[in-house]
């Protein structure tokens, strides 16, 4: 009954070394070729290139490998004569690594990652969900509040966007559980709080 299938490839941000450009290929490649095989078995592929938010680079270094890495995987897509239409992108935003100690503004973070999905990614493909990567629950709502308004008033943004958090989504409802019975009820409304939350945040309500 699966209809969906999804690959991670991790993607490190060390200073201006890393990723090297071979990393960035050979990753995207893998992901292509797994895009590949699963249509060809009649799957959606969810592609999840992760660029993790550990480091201290500035959000400005993450803004162009995210490009980057956007940028080849199309074209790897392409090489590997991928359906656009039948795929979803889940990427990360772009965000300063958490160890420069800096949150940064949602409308700033909106800004840069709207603007690498309108340079880096095809009008074509079927969706983009963006992954929490590290960041706490409310950093991840205001962050996504952000760039699906900033989404909603322009004209070039072409994709349905959505999130696909697991962190971010569960922390709330993990902490008031402590795996005890007795808090299952407050948990679940603490775990349906934040997705209604979450729900508002991609669909403006």
């Amino acid at each position: 009954g699966a209809v969906f299938t999804k690959w991670r490839a991790v993607i490190r941000i060390d200073g201006e070394h890393l990723p090297t450009a071979s990393a960035i290929a050979e990753n995207t490649k893998r992901l292509a070729q797994y895009a590949r095989v699963a249509q060809m078995a009649g799957l959606v592929p969810i592609l999840e290139p992760d660029i993790l938010i550990e480091g201290k680079h500035p959000r400005t270094r993450t803004k162009v490998v995210t490009e980057e890495v956007l940028g080849t995987l199309f074209a790897q897509l392409d090489e590997q004569s991928v359906d656009r239409a039948s795929l979803v992108l889940k990427t990360s935003m772009v965000l300063s690594g958490e160890a420069t100690g800096k949150r940064d503004a949602p409308e700033a973070v909106a800004a840069d990652t709207v603007a690498v999905l309108i340079n880096a990614v095809p009008r074509q493909i079927a969706g983009v969900l963006f992954l929490s990567g590290g960041q706490n629950p409310e950093q991840a709502t205001e962050n996504l509040t952000a760039i699906c308004a900033l989404a909603r008033a322009r004209a070039d943004v072409p994709w349905p966007l959505s999130f696909s958090y697991a962190r971010a989504l569960q922390d709330e409802a993990l902490r008031v559980w402590q795996g005890k019975r007795e808090h299952v009820g407050a948990a679940r409304a603490a775990f349906l709080a934040r997705l209604v939350t979450l729900s508002a945040a991609v669909h403006g309500g």
